[in-house]
């Protein structure tokens, strides 16, 4: 086995035998009759075409021998081709040290003649060999040899020709795969600039329209049967014509200018804005027409418009909200305050962009308490929460906070925070719960029954004294209306109409009767008067007092009254004078006894006296007693 020896530029030549594509291929005539030729030049018995691949020889041709490939170490051509200029000849293989021990020499075919002439490209890679063996030593002739080297040179030309002409018909087929590809391309811009959205225009220098495609007709209400007859001054609107062909000419001249916006007039009259660019196709530096895009902003433009009073409304709203109000980025940076947020804070406007919203106005123990809350709003929750916040002076102030983010098409990009100063509102809240303590207090301690009505007296909470004096409790009577609860039946009509005063803004008081739970009736005095709460109404109350005892009293006054004046009446029937002791005060009757004046009023006439002590009497007697 010989050693292996490789070529300096081995990658390269690998490469040059690849791009041939000649390995592993079938046998082929023209191949095959050089071998023969060979072999009957050389007179050898064995003739043989190989190409040393990498860890091969491969025999495209072969004479007197079948052999498809051997190893390339034990090959004798792997050797030959490091002599690129020179036929490699061993007259004796017996003799050369190189190869007397290879498995050819040694074996069949039991080679002792070896003569190769290198298979050599034009850019000088030896691809392999077309050599001549013998079983016998010989040596060839120098005819025989010239004929070598130029039958060798023929294999190349073959190997050349056949891949020249692989890449010409490749060529030929990227031609015509290019010009199908090309026709297809044209087809497919034909298609897209007939189906574009866009509007597609092209002029020649005079102002006539030399192409428009489907959406330029369309959009302006044409057909192509009047293309022939306009011009492109007829579609500008009469508004920008002037300045839209003083464009048109700038553009003829070669000025490049960017985009562009003009109005074009419809068919019809109706006036759309486009937005494009164009430019001009020069031939031997003369311009032939101008190639134009545009597409429709109409629509667009309105938006515009619509957003920029939107915006101005939204700006106008952000400045003057009552509220101070922070635009914060995803990192809960202040993009925009507005003024009441500069005004709460004492932050400048530009003091406050930037900052993080918590480090700027949260007390350093409510950070913490803060970053959770941002974290929440920027998981996509809205927050509302009242806590403690603190001015650039140190003061601080209670705050309610509204924190909600700010998303487009399903995206969050920022927040914005709506801080109210709640300062007045807490210390109300407290002085509205001492009031409802005062209320609450009073309410249930009255002595006498108090019932809140709806505007439909309907109950909706009643004091201590009314359960005691109606006999209901709360619960019992929540929902109810009052006169179905503590009129009775003939007198729910009068009820009736004195709420029905009250509901209408009247304050009534008036005496009346009423039942209790168990049924019976007693005598009450109502006040009933309408609840207000900033002008309007909003319920009723009614207060009620036991008068059962009052009416008791006034009726034994009445009864005393009553006989008093019957007793007066009696007192008429006397007649005459009345003698009466000056110091005693007694009354002298006919007898000539002296007697009280009650005794004598009894004895004269039909009447009976009740004794009680009067008011001045009484201060007096008391007034004595305390002095002694």
């Amino acid at each position: 086995m010989q050693k292996l020896i490789i070529p300096d530029n081995e990658f390269e030549r690998l490469k040059a035998l690849h791009r041939y594509a000649i390995l592993d291929t079938p046998a082929e005539k023209v191949f095959d009759d050089i071998t023969f030729l060979t072999s009957h030049v050389c007179q050898t018995p064995y003739c043989m075409i190989s190409f040393v691949d990498s860890e091969r020889v491969w025999f495209k041709s072969k004479t007197g021998l079948d052999i498809k490939e051997i190893p390339r170490d034990i090959g004798i051509c792997a050797r030959a081709i490091m002599k690129p200029d020179d036929l490699f000849i061993i007259n004796d293989t017996t003799f050369d040290e190189r190869f007397v021990n290879n498995p050819m020499v040694q074996n069949e075919p039991h080679i002792r003649f070896y003569a190769g002439a290198p298979l050599v490209t034009s850019d000088n890679f030896v691809l392999g060999e077309l050599c001549v063996l013998d079983s016998v030593p010989r040596e060839l002739t120098k005819e025989q040899m010239t004929a070598l080297w130029a039958l060798s040179r023929s294999v190349v030309n073959e190997l050349d020709l056949r891949r020249n002409i692989k890449i010409l018909s490749n060529a030929n087929s990227e031609l015509k795969r290019t010009e199908t590809e090309m026709r297809e391309a044209e087809e497919r811009l034909r298609d897209f600039l007939e189906n574009v959205n866009d509007m597609i225009q092209s002029v020649d220098n005079e102002g006539n329209f030399l192409y428009v495609n489907r959406s330029w007709l369309s959009t302006l209400g044409y057909n192509r049967s009047e293309m022939s007859k306009l011009k492109l001054m007829e579609v500008l609107h009469p508004d920008c014509r002037e300045q839209c062909m003083e464009k048109f000419m700038q553009v003829l001249s070669g000025k490049v200018i960017g985009e562009v916006e003009a109005e074009f007039i419809t068919k019809d009259g109706k006036k759309i804005i486009v937005e494009g660019n164009s430019n001009v196709k020069f031939e031997d530096g003369k311009p032939l027409y101008t190639r134009s895009i545009f597409r429709d902003i109409t629509e667009r433009k309105r938006m515009e418009k619509e957003l920029q009073i939107k915006q101005a409304y939204f700006q106008q709203l952000f400045e003057n909200a009552p509220e101070a109000i922070v635009v914060l980025d995803n990192e809960d940076r202040i993009i925009d305050a507005n003024r009441e947020f500069t005004r709460m804070y004492g932050y400048t406007h530009e003091e406050s962009i930037g900052h993080y919203i918590n480090q700027l106005i949260a007390p350093f123990e409510l950070r913490g308490e803060a970053l959770l809350l941002t974290a929440k709003v920027a998981k996509g929750e809205t927050i509302s929460y009242e806590t403690i916040r603190h001015r650039k002076d140190g003061t601080v102030l209670t705050v309610s906070i509204l924190g909600t983010p700010i998303t487009v098409e399903g995206g969050k990009i920022g927040v914005y925070g709506i801080y109210q100063d709640i300062n007045q509102r807490k210390q109300m809240e407290k002085e509205l719960q001492i009031k409802q303590a005062y209320f609450v207090q009073l309410f249930d301690s009255s002595p006498e029954a108090i019932v809140i009505l709806d505007e439909y007296d309907r109950v909706q909470n009643l004091n201590k004294e009314f359960t005691k004096m109606f006999g209901y409790t709360l619960e019992e009577s929540m929902g109810q209306q009052i006169h179905e609860l503590v009129a009775s039946q003939d007198l729910r009509d009068e009820a009736l109409a004195l709420t029905n005063k009250v509901a209408h803004g009247e304050m009534i008081s008036f005496e009346t009767v009423r039942k209790k739970k168990d049924g019976s009736l007693f005598d009450v005095w109502i006040l009933a008067a309408p609840i207000y709460v900033e002008g309007g109404k909003i319920a009723l109350y009614g207060m009620y007092r036991d008068i059962t005892e009052r009416k008791r009293i006034e009726k034994e006054r009445e009864q005393l009254i009553h006989d008093l004046q019957e007793a007066l009446a009696n007192i008429k029937t006397l007649r005459g004078l009345i003698p009466i002791c000056a110091w005693c005060k007694k009354v002298r009757n006919d007898t000539g006894y002296w007697n009280q004046v009650e005794t004598y009023i009894e004895q004269q006439a039909d009447v009976k006296f009740s004794h009680g002590i009067c008011p001045d009497c009484f201060a007096k007697v008391k007034a004595e007693s305390k002095y002694e």
